[in-house]
């Protein structure tokens, strides 16, 4: 970005740290990093070549995001919803993040460059949920005849994720730079606008 007179930009994660912290305790910008996978082993890596390459950079860490194209948590989960069917399908209720709509943070990107933020951001909704009342919410909201039940994470399959994801926006609170809201009242916008576009995204061609 120095060569170029450029800002890089690179959009990281909350798998930088191991996921220890009490809930509803969130991780801060500032927090020691210690991912505990290869993921997030790989993110931290990223993050640490551009603080030592690029004097003008934007690291921003998010989580749970979800919009109507491409593959995303969200879309992942109602796949899995659907697919169940009658039988009902079960989400870790110890597993905890903020899902977040791919709109808000592309306009939390916009503030801080025009404002010209420099260094490493958290983005994600207010408030937090488990992927259990995530489903439950989601299920609720587009009418979808299909029970959810709460299990725990160690009963899931697929690599290990930190339990806690929650990650405080406090950076950008402080410099008067937040324009993220609560995850309830985007996905509720987010469904009202494209609910029926993506319920035929998460099924499928």
């Amino acid at each position: 970005s120095a060569r170029f007179g450029c800002k890089m930009i690179h959009i990281s994660c909350g798998h930088v740290f191991d996921g220890q912290k009490a809930i509803p305790q969130p991780y801060f910008e500032d927090d020691p990093l210690n991912p505990t996978s290869v993921y997030g082993g790989s993110k931290l890596e990223s993050e640490t070549a551009i603080r030592g390459n690029s004097p003008n950079y934007i690291i921003i860490r998010s989580a749970w995001l979800y919009d109507v194209r491409g593959k995303n948590f969200l879309k992942t989960m109602l796949s899995g919803i659907l697919e169940a069917g009658p039988g009902g399908i079960s989400f870790p209720n110890d597993h905890f993040g903020s899902p977040t709509w791919c709109y808000r943070l592309a306009l939390q990107i916009k503030e801080l460059l025009v404002q010209g933020g420099r260094g490493t951001y958290h983005a994600t909704s207010e408030g937090y949920c488990s992927r259990f009342e995530m489903a439950e919410y989601l299920v609720s909201r587009l009418g979808i005849g299909v029970p959810v039940s709460p299990c725990r994470m160690k009963d899931m399959k697929g690599p290990k994720r930190p339990a806690n994801g929650l990650l405080e926006n406090r950076l950008a609170k402080k410099q008067g730079r937040n324009v993220m809201v609560g995850w309830k009242e985007d996905m509720d916008r987010f469904l009202d606008e494209f609910g029926e576009i993506f319920l035929r995204e998460a099924t499928g061609p």
